[in-house]
């Protein structure tokens, strides 16, 4: 089998040039994308996702924004407010 279960969920970060994105479960099992600053780690903000994210289904374009594709076939986009 190409799944036998030792292997795990690690947690992906991406490195964008002013925060760390990552994926992370809550205690209620839901995922949420998660931003931290790159040289305190305090947490910059965080979204809920909705669903279970792909692995490596982080991208930063060059405008800034965030796109998070779900195991669902969805792909979600974040930007800065304006």
């Amino acid at each position: 089998p190409v799944y036998d279960g030792s292997t795990k969920w690690t947690n992906v970060t991406v490195k964008a040039p002013n925060a760390t994105l990552s994926f992370a479960k809550t205690g209620g099992g839901d995922w949420s994308l998660i931003a931290h600053n790159k040289i305190s780690q305090q947490q910059l903000w965080s979204e809920p996702l909705g669903g279970v994210p792909v692995r490596w289904g982080i991208a930063v374009d060059s405008g800034g924004r965030i796109f998070v594709t779900l195991r669902s076939g969805r792909i979600l986009a974040f930007s800065q407010a304006k």
